[in-house]
């Protein structure tokens, strides 16, 4: 099924064959960054909300969704 990343970034929850590509925009490919950041300990949430535009709050619920 598709990554839990992945839907973050789109807002999909709707799983894809393999074989197909998905394209991201360079604010969801940064958006993604920083989350993955926040996931693998290397940032803080109250970090990756300065960088996003986002409250760390906001930050905290995409991660917990």
């Amino acid at each position: 099924c598709c990554s839990a990343i992945l839907s973050l970034l789109t807002g999909q929850r709707k799983c894809h064959p393999m074989n197909e590509g998905v394209t991201l925009n360079q604010k969801e490919q940064v958006r993604g960054f920083v989350l993955n950041r926040v996931l693998g300990g290397q940032l803080s949430a109250g970090e990756a909300a300065e960088v996003l535009g986002l409250s760390v709050r906001q930050v905290r619920r995409i991660l917990a969704g």
